[in-house]
C-alpha cells in the first residue's frame, strides 16, 4: 500500500483552514470514509507516514467543500502548498537554486514525501521541462492536479515572472504514467 508524508496531509489541512471551508476541518473530516478517517483520530504527525488512501480521500474531501468535486481547486491548494513548503524545507533551495537545478532534484525529493513511484525529469531546458511520473497507478487526479499548481508556485519562488504546468499525460485518462510539461520565463 502507498504511503504519504504527514506534512503533506497538514499541508492540505491548512489550506481548508486558509480557504475558510465552511465548517473548517471538521467538516471536512466528518466527510471522508470510516478507513481514511481513521488517520485523523489522532494528531497527523510532519514526519510520520500514512497510507495513501488517507491522502487521496482528504484531496477529494477538500475538491467537493472548497471546490465543485473537478478538480479547479487542486492547482489552488498546489500553489499554496508552494508557498508553505517555501516558509519551511525549500526556503534555501529556493533562494540559491535555478528552476533547472531544482527540478533536477525532484526526484530525490519526491521519494523522501511518497514511498510509491518515481519521478524522473525527461527534457530540461532554460525555460521547460517535462517530468513523469512511473510506477504510481493509484496516484489520485486530485494529486495530479494540485502538482500542477505546485510546481508552478515553485517556479515563481524561483524567479521566474511566469510558470504555467500542462498535465499532459495521466493514468486517469488511460496513460501508462503521469507526465506534467512545464514552461517558464
Amino acid at each position: 500500500m502507498p504511503r504519504i508524508k504527514g506534512s503533506l496531509l497538514l499541508g492540505a489541512l491548512k489550506f481548508v483552514k486558509h480557504a475558510q471551508v465552511p465548517g473548517g476541518i471538521p467538516a471536512v473530516l466528518a466527510t471522508l470514509p470510516a478507513a481514511p478517517a481513521e488517520t485523523f483520530a489522532s494528531p497527523v504527525l510532519a514526519s510520520e507516514w500514512y497510507p495513501y488512501d488517507a491522502y487521496r480521500e482528504l484531496l477529494r474531501a477538500i475538491d467537493r467543500a472548497a471546490g465543485r468535486g473537478d478538480l479547479a481547486v487542486m492547482p489552488t491548494l498546489g500553489r499554496f502548498a508552494a508557498r508553505q513548503d517555501l516558509a519551511g524545507v525549500f526556503k534555501v533551495i529556493s533562494v540559491l537554486a535555478s528552476i533547472p537545478r531544482i527540478l533536477q532534484s525532484s526526484s530525490v525529493f519526491w521519494s523522501r514525501y511518497c514511498d510509491a513511484g518515481t519521478f524522473e525529469i525527461l527534457d530540461l531546458a532554460d525555460d521547460r521541462g517535462t517530468g513523469r511520473i512511473t510506477g504510481f497507478p493509484e496516484i489520485a487526479a486530485e494529486h495530479e492536479a494540485m502538482l500542477v499548481g505546485w510546481i508552478e508556485g515553485m517556479g515563481i519562488a524561483a524567479g521566474a515572472r511566469t510558470a504555467t504546468v500542462e498535465l499532459a499525460s495521466s493514468v486517469h485518462r488511460g496513460d501508462p504514467h503521469t507526465e506534467l510539461r512545464m514552461r517558464w520565463s
